[in-house]
């Protein structure tokens, strides 16, 4: 995978955005008192040096005004009143951190909307070579032209497809989570289910990895199936 854009040096968003996207230091002691003399110090040490971390990289970024009324046009839930979709917080840190920083989220937005209009050659635009979907509510992998045409039948009873962004975060290694929220209605046989039209919207959960082009090689996708099954009546 290629190395993920960063913003040029000296930009506070960006050193957040380094720190925040990795796990936090933490030690979890069983029993503090059974822990040698030496340890205990080092323990210390590492919870000093990891709240110096945080104290020194968080900054008063802030999502800007005009990123703002964009999202509020698309229609986006903001995760925060002050952020939008794409942004998020450090527990307990008042500043909002936005967590993508290349154009990959675009690329998204892009595909996500052909989708929605049914338009499949601007979709195929953000495809790259070697493209694979895994749908882990299905257990569906496809990678082939057969695998993926298969795949793509399933979607065939669904009209008025949304995809609602809510939340989304980029990996250090240029890959994109993303929460959304799914919407459509579902007309005749579908999974072995006979359906009348009936609206169904559930939360999804999918990764994207992307080529040197910033055209996406992996879908990945997850999602609460029951939750489906029970707005269809099943």
């Amino acid at each position: 995978m290629p190395a993920p854009r960063r913003a040029p040096h000296g930009d506070p968003a960006a050193d957040v955005h380094a720190v925040s996207l990795q796990p936090s230091l933490r030690i979890t002691v069983a029993n503090p008192n059974r822990m040698s003399e030496p340890n205990v110090h080092q323990l210390r040490r590492v919870r000093r040096a990891d709240r110096r971390i945080l104290a020194g990289f968080v900054g008063p970024a802030r999502t800007p005004p005009g990123q703002l009324d964009a999202c509020r046009a698309r229609g986006e839930r903001a995760a925060d009143p002050r952020g939008c979709p794409g942004t998020g917080r450090l527990s307990g840190l008042a500043p909002t951190i936005p967590l993508v920083t290349s154009n990959r989220l675009e690329v998204i937005r892009t595909y996500w909307e052909a989708s929605e209009r049914g338009d499949w050659q601007a979709a195929g635009n953000c495809i790259g070579p070697g493209y694979r979907w895994i749908d882990h509510a299905t257990g569906v992998d496809a990678q082939s032209p057969e695998e993926l045409q298969e795949a793509l039948a399933d979607a065939k009873p669904w009209s008025n497809t949304r995809f609602q962004i809510e939340h989304a975060f980029e990996t250090l290694d240029g890959a994109l989570i993303i929460q959304a929220i799914q919407s459509c209605n579902i007309t005749g046989l579908w999974r072995s289910m006979e359906t009348t039209g009936q609206h169904v919207s559930f939360p999804i959960c999918t990764i994207f990895k992307f080529d040197s082009n910033d055209r996406i090689v992996l879908e990945e996708t997850y999602y609460d199936m029951l939750s489906i099954t029970r707005q269809l009546g099943s």
